[in-house]
């Protein structure tokens, strides 16, 4: 299962064996959404930051950075996928 709520949902922290976060500095976030929304979306980059602004700043800072602290283990987004496949076999071993 996965999602940017998905650990936010209390119900759902009891059914879920292994609960990873994955982080990114606000900087990385954001410049990944800069280049996402105006080459997939068409967006203009002050459209872009106005919603970063206003909504999607703000929300990830209520409801999904708290959701870090229920997490079995915390990843760094900027890390090579194989990185993290290779520490969460790791953790998995260890269990």
């Amino acid at each position: 299962m996965e999602g940017l709520f998905t650990l936010f949902n209390k119900l759902l922290w009891n059914v879920i064996d292994l609960k990873v976060f994955l982080e990114s500095e606000e900087g990385i976030r954001l410049s990944r959404r800069l280049e996402r929304d105006i080459r997939e979306r068409g967006r203009t980059k002050e459209s872009v930051m106005r919603q970063w602004k206003s909504t999607v700043q703000p929300m990830h800072e209520l409801f999904i950075q708290p959701s870090r602290s229920c997490a079995h283990m915390v990843l760094s987004g900027c890390d090579q996928v194989d990185y993290n496949v290779i520490r969460i076999r790791d953790f998995l071993v260890s269990r």
